[in-house]
């Protein structure tokens, strides 16, 4: 994960919201539905925007459209997929199902096999402990082996732990993509692992291309960078 800096919320959910209000006085998991027109994919290309074309969860590439890709096969998921999710969960907190801050934009999941389910396809209404949006530091709080696992950054980290085993963060497919962004990263060092090229490194995984897209799998290469210039002393 990484952190989130939201923009502005798109008009027609604060239309949404007076609708709401105006029709029930208390907020309900069913107000979702009150969303007028194409605002869900208004909302969606926002979300995009704002997370620079991540899931919020993995990091993993989604769609703007936000369509749903369905899984290709059992080895080869397909990616891309979209959808809108309410990190408090509506069933729990009615009150934030039409909140702006309330809403991130995560991967399908992979619903195909059962054992691959991740991010919000893994974590159902099970609670969350970290919020992308309020914490500015939240890329350091993971580390990523050689394998692609990803664990707390702070053995300590209770938090950190807790939000990777419910959302899956380890599911194979997950670790495997990871370990090859990682792969990648050491091939380039190996033939230059000056500040210099590991600066130049990070620069590119954290710089949104002209069509505002990060690489898939950023967070991955941005955290382990920034571990290596710590590790010579110098500050991200």
């Amino acid at each position: 994960m990484r952190f989130i800096r939201k923009g502005a919320a798109p008009r027609c959910l604060g239309v949404a919201q007076r609708t709401a209000k105006a029709e029930g006085g208390r907020p309900a998991p069913d107000d979702w539905k009150l969303l007028p027109g194409d605002c869900a994919a208004k909302v969606r290309r926002a979300l995009w925007r704002d997370q620079s074309g991540l899931c919020a969860y993995c990091g993993v590439v989604i769609h703007r459209d936000g369509r749903d890709v369905p899984a290709a096969s059992e080895r080869a998921p397909a990616a891309g997929g979209m959808k809108i999710e309410h990190r408090l969960a509506r069933s729990t907190h009615p009150e934030a199902t039409l909140s702006w801050s309330n809403l991130l934009g995560v991967c399908v999941g992979s619903t195909v096999p059962k054992a691959q389910r991740h991010c919000d396809a893994a974590r159902g209404a099970e609670p969350l402990h970290l919020n992308p949006t309020r914490l500015p530091d939240l890329v350091d709080r993971f580390r990523y082996d050689a394998l692609g696992r990803v664990r707390p950054a702070d053995p300590d980290d209770a938090a950190a732990a807790a939000d990777i085993e419910t959302l899956a963060l380890n599911a194979g497919r997950l670790m495997a993509n990871r370990a090859t962004v990682i792969r990648a990263l050491q091939a380039q060092l190996r033939q230059d692992d000056s500040v210099a090229s590991l600066r130049r490194l990070l620069s590119e995984a954290t710089t949104p291309d002209e069509d505002g897209r990060l690489p898939t799998f950023a967070p991955v290469a941005e955290s382990y960078l920034r571990q290596k210039l710590r590790s010579r002393g110098q500050a991200p």
